[in-house]
């Protein structure tokens, strides 16, 4: 925005340097026949960032340790050898921890089935990354298959175009695509809510918390002021100004505002926004934010990391355990365990079933 006077030769400019965050709306895309997933149908790829580089620490390490609590025991075995040596086969324990990881970042998970020939079993079953998959429809506007892409923000060229895939239906044919949504009112059948939705904010300014820091390590500079220029540049010349400002002191990580004033005569001046003492404001917005997505993400923190002097005796780890266990491991894995058994339709003579390390965790040693 630029603000203009003439007669006194002065101008302003105000550079916001925020970064928006993508809203997980589920729009129609009736020319390419999909369910377009959040802002640009990109989405997907904004959580996964958000996990890999972009997010909060605490976060990752949250959803790490819920995926090795949930998978890393792999499936029991069981009195049936022919199940026993699907599962080998299928490297289903080695699938499972790709599957978990879906299911805690995105409330789903996807599997590819393919049948035998004679369409009586369950030949292979493997994961299918949940971000790369979008909702199919046909000309009813009805969700009856999958549309795939390896990356969907290059779907436009030829190496990433969408694929069909064919959506579960139990008939035992071919290969079929099955895609598990946890419910909620929200979803309106389309994409699952996230289970960490309401904290995604708090998620973000964890680690804006960590990214101002670093600015402020790497060259003092306090995005939040006013800088005054001794020139009164044509309108061409403050609009590249403006964008090489920001090309090389905001960055993609930056947030706050710069108001950037011309005038004649006038000494170079820099001058911070007042009461701008955004690093003593940080000290207790850490906190709270760190409390907020715990909370959010339904965890105690002596689980996620050993804190000297809280919780570090077994008997009290077991108990902390054991209360998580039973309140949102056991349900989450129920659920994986109810889709495979439903699709193997009575294929063995045991059900899968996931197994549990909870009792190994337990034994850890705040030292270790």
């Amino acid at each position: 925005m630029e603000n203009t006077n003439e007669n006194n030769k002065t101008f302003s400019q105000i550079i916001n340097l925020s970064v928006a965050v993508p809203l997980p709306d589920a729009k129609i895309n009736k020319g390419k026949g999909y369910i377009e997933w959040g802002t640009k149908n990109v989405y997907p790829d904004y959580i996964l960032s958000m996990f890999n580089s972009k997010g909060s620490a605490l976060f990752t390490a949250i959803i790490n340790k819920k995926t090795k609590l949930m998978s890393a025991a792999g499936f029991k075995m069981t009195t049936d050898p022919i199940l026993n040596a699907f599962i080998k086969k299928n490297r289903l324990n080695h699938e499972i921890k790709k599957i978990v990881l879906d299911y805690e970042l995105f409330n789903a998970f996807a599997l590819e089935i393919i049948y035998d020939k004679i369409g009586e079993n369950i030949n292979k079953i493997l994961h299918v990354p949940l971000s790369n998959i979008r909702l199919g429809l046909n000309d009813d506007m009805e969700i009856d298959h999958y549309k795939y892409s390896a990356d969907w923000s290059q779907s436009r060229k030829d190496m990433y175009a969408p694929i069909d895939m064919v959506k579960y239906d139990g008939s035992k044919k071919g290969k079929q695509t099955y895609v598990y949504f946890e419910y909620n009112p929200q979803n309106k059948g389309a994409y699952a809510v996230l289970p960490y939705d309401n904290i995604i904010n708090f998620i973000n300014i964890d680690h804006k918390i960590g990214v101002f820091h670093l600015n402020q390590i790497s060259n003092g500079y306090n995005p939040s002021m006013i800088v005054n220029i001794p020139d009164t540049p044509n309108p061409e010349e403050r609009k590249e100004f403006s964008k090489n400002f920001k090309k090389n002191f905001a960055g993609e990580e930056r947030s706050g505002k710069v108001i950037i004033t011309y005038a004649d005569e006038t000494a170079p001046t820099i001058t911070p926004f007042v009461g701008n003492d955004s690093d003593k404001r940080f000290v207790t917005l850490a906190k709270q934010t760190e409390n907020t997505i715990i909370q959010g993400m339904e965890i105690p923190l002596q689980l996620v990391s050993l804190i000297p002097g809280k919780m570090g005796a077994t008997e009290d780890r077991e108990a902390l355990l054991a209360e998580f266990n039973t309140s949102y491991i056991l349900p989450r894995q129920d659920v994986i365990n109810e889709v495979l058994n439903e699709l193997f339709d009575g294929q063995f003579t045991e059900q899968i079933e996931l197994g549990s390390i909870i009792k190994e965790e337990a034994k850890t040693e705040e030292t270790e």
